[in-house]
């Protein structure tokens, strides 16, 4: 009992080494770009004194809820602190309950997400979209169909008529969406079916793109810089906005303009991660979690 002890500690332990290797060399790197772009902002500025504290600590969409914190470029962060968050409790948790009972903790997190949902929808509580226990909802689907996997993959691949009703799904759903935000749908039901839908995507991909060699590889590297992408266009947007570059205010940004930003959100974002983020992904490897034979 005491070694199993201390091997969760050591595998959690090269968990987190692994997660701060991945996502803050890049975040804070972003973090110093924004300073760095504060003396060129236009309209909106790069960052506020105001947000350091919540940038530093992980909370920013927190301070978005309860402190009013002004849009910047730092303000895409938000998603980020909800993701550390969750990361931080999530292994600690599992670590702590035994495999059986993963079940359980599925449950108790979709529990706490649509709890969470329905106070937003019922006024008890504000913005869905920042309240990191919104997403405990599709960490718990994440959970429960990674429990049942096999089961999941054994029906796609049998039952063509499912693979229809979930490559239909997957179609549809990012302008069904749009409809569901056109009239105010509760989030509750936009964040259960937006939870369906990436479990959808990521089955579908399992059975048709993975057989691909060089399809699987063109959407790995789009996967690799997608942290970068991520990030970044937020700050071309917000540059090509201030500056009013290919853009209006009246009509928005022009075919060229989307062409032009998209280019430079990929640029940057394979820049960064061939130059500066990939030094840090090599030193992951000293994390591996090694299984003795």
């Amino acid at each position: 009992m005491r070694e199993s002890k201390l091997f969760n500690t050591i595998s959690i332990s090269k968990f987190y080494a692994r997660r701060i290797l991945r996502i803050w060399p890049l975040y804070f790197l972003f973090i110093a770009i924004c300073f760095a772009a504060t003396p060129f902002d236009s309209g909106t500025p790069a960052i506020n004194s105001s947000e350091i504290p919540f940038l530093i600590t992980f909370t920013y969409n927190w301070g978005q809820i309860y402190s009013s914190l002004p849009g910047s470029m730092a303000t895409i962060t938000w998603s980020i602190s909800v993701e550390e968050q969750i990361y931080l409790i999530f292994p600690l948790l599992l670590s702590l309950t035994r495999k059986p009972k993963f079940k359980f903790v599925a449950f108790l997190f979709i529990f706490l997400g649509m709890l969470t949902l329905l106070l937003v929808d019922f006024g008890f509580l504000p913005s869905a979209e920042r309240q990191t226990t919104s997403y405990l909802l599709p960490v718990g689907v994440g959970l429960f169909v990674a429990i049942y996997e096999s089961t999941f993959r054994k029906h796609l691949i049998r039952k063509s008529w499912l693979a229809f009703v979930v490559a239909f799904f997957v179609i549809a759903y990012p302008w069904l969406f749009r409809e569901f935000s056109s009239v105010g749908m509760r989030s509750t039901t936009c964040m259960t079916l937006t939870s369906l839908y990436f479990v959808a995507l990521l089955h579908l991909c399992d059975r048709f793109i993975n057989q691909d060699i060089a399809l699987a590889r063109t959407i790995g590297r789009i996967g690799r810089i997608s942290y970068g992408c991520y990030l970044y266009h937020w700050a071309v947007w917000m540059v090509m906005t201030g500056k009013e570059i290919l853009y209006t205010p009246t009509s928005g940004f022009s075919l060229l303009g989307v062409v032009v930003a998209l280019a430079l959100t990929i640029t940057i974002s394979e820049i960064s991660y061939r130059y500066f983020e990939s030094w840090f992904l090599q030193k992951r490897k000293l994390y591996q979690r090694v299984v003795s034979p």
